[in-house]
């Protein structure tokens, strides 16, 4: 099935730990910018009120202006939290300090970095869980999803005639999780190719192997791109879609712990 292990299903392991502070130390990310290799790292958004002070000192004044924009507070917390890990990880592997990394978007609508356009990097958060990859490899999406109960009947919105009868064929007590799973994988690859191509689910068409495993997506009937899914947090289905097939020597994926102990 989409979870089992197998060569396209990446494990976690333990990044080196950082700190939450706005003083400039280093972060933990184990990335030197000429290192070729993915890497993602996922972190907790879970921290407590006392920290949004310390996070607006890393964010842009748009940044927290967004956030005060949401009305829930645990969501503009969230939002913070992720913001400033991306800025912490970003910063650490450009040799620039958090608040001085500098965005724009990208001829495909996609967010880069200003002055660093080699640098290819996706961010996803979904209730408490952030995923931010990077690769100067090539361009990479990535989506994380709590795995939940999705509105009756939207896998018709959003899957083929060919993903609806895997997934019926799948044990009733998995579907739940499976659902959720292609949903991502559909997600992460929007993301990888941005705005400009207006994609949505059901332009996509996923492709799986003999095991049961996502592999691939044809995107608008054409060759698409490369799915790997991911151990991101329990109760959570994320995927990586990137461009070319990935060797497991090529990746690796971490808990990042430069915000506070996940």
């Amino acid at each position: 099935m989409l979870f089992d292990r197998g060569p396209a299903h990446v494990i976690l392991a333990d990044a080196e730990s950082g700190r939450c502070a706005a003083s400039g130390e280093r972060t933990g990310t184990g990335m030197p910018l000429t290192e070729k290799k993915i890497r993602v790292f996922t972190w907790s958004l879970d921290l407590p009120d006392s920290d949004a002070a310390s996070l607006e000192t890393l964010l842009s004044s748009d940044e927290n202006l967004r956030a005060q924009r949401l009305v829930k507070k645990e969501d503009a917390l969230h939002f913070m939290a992720a913001r400033a890990g991306l800025r912490m990880i970003l910063g650490e592997a450009i040799g620039e300090s958090p608040r001085d990394v500098t965005f724009q978007l990208s001829p495909s609508g996609k967010p880069r970095l200003a002055n660093h356009g080699d640098m290819h990097f996706n961010l996803s958060h979904s209730n408490g869980r952030a995923v931010l990859v990077l690769s100067r490899k090539e361009p990479v999406g990535i989506d994380i999803e709590r795995i939940r109960e999705l509105a009756s009947g939207i896998e018709n919105q959003f899957l083929s005639s060919e993903e609806i009868s895997w997934l019926a064929r799948a044990p009733a007590s998995a579907r739940m999780d499976l659902l959720v799973g292609l949903w991502a994988a559909k997600e992460a690859v929007i993301k990888l190719y941005g705005d400009y191509r207006q994609l949505k689910p059901g332009d996509l068409d996923l492709k799986f192997d003999d095991a049961g495993q996502i592999t691939s997506a044809r995107v608008a009937g054409e060759a698409g791109c490369s799915l790997t899914s991911l151990d991101a947090a329990p109760g959570f289905a994320c995927v990586l879609a990137h461009l070319q097939a990935l060797d497991a020597r090529e990746m690796v994926v971490a808990r990042w712990q430069g915000l506070r102990a996940n």
